[in-house]
């Protein structure tokens, strides 16, 4: 998406949003401030509310593979969780009655999740562990995560030999 195109998105994600302001105050009575968009969130979820921020994180990806759905329903919705939240400040259900009634002013259905086929925030990097299991033949792929606390000197171990994993110059060097 160019800086144009990204410009008049944000233009009709603002006008989107105060639409539907417009339209719950009416109908509720309760005014609320214009709330921050960001356009950063990544990953599988197309939308995101911050009651206590006052602020929408909408996901691009998902504008661009579904433009017209993100536009008339995820913009809706995380407004809508912002303004039950404001119009009911005690302990309401993300997707419960309150919520549901915002959406039902708006002429929406309410719905909890998309069906976008968005794509994974990160891609996750398997590393390369050896145990005692055949002869040190058995591999096991290790998050990056657990890769990083193996580092800083915690150690695993196998579930069926019960050895420590090893990588592979770790196991040369015992091995010779």
């Amino acid at each position: 998406m160019d800086y144009l195109e990204l410009k008049e998105l944000k233009k009709r994600v603002n006008e989107k949003v105060d639409t539907c302001l417009f339209k719950l105050q009416e109908k509720f009575g309760t005014d609320m401030v214009f709330p921050t968009i960001e356009y950063s969130l990544r990953g599988k979820v197309a939308g995101q509310a911050n009651y206590g921020k006052n602020k929408i994180r909408l996901n691009l990806k998902a504008f661009e593979l579904e433009p017209a759905d993100m536009m008339d329903d995820t913009v809706p919705h995380e407004v809508c969780h912002l303004y039950a939240h404001k119009h009911n400040p005690h302990r309401i259900k993300p997707h419960g009655y309150e919520w549901k009634e915002c959406m039902r002013a708006l002429d929406l259905t309410p719905k909890r999740c998309h069906s976008y086929s968005l794509p994974n925030a990160r891609k996750v990097r398997r590393w390369t562990y050896y145990c005692g299991c055949a002869e040190g033949e058995f591999v096991h792929m290790i998050s990056t995560i657990i890769h990083n606390r193996i580092k800083r000197g915690r150690s695993y171990r196998c579930r069926t030999c019960r050895e420590t994993l090893l990588t592979k110059s770790q196991r040369s060097l015992i091995i010779s």
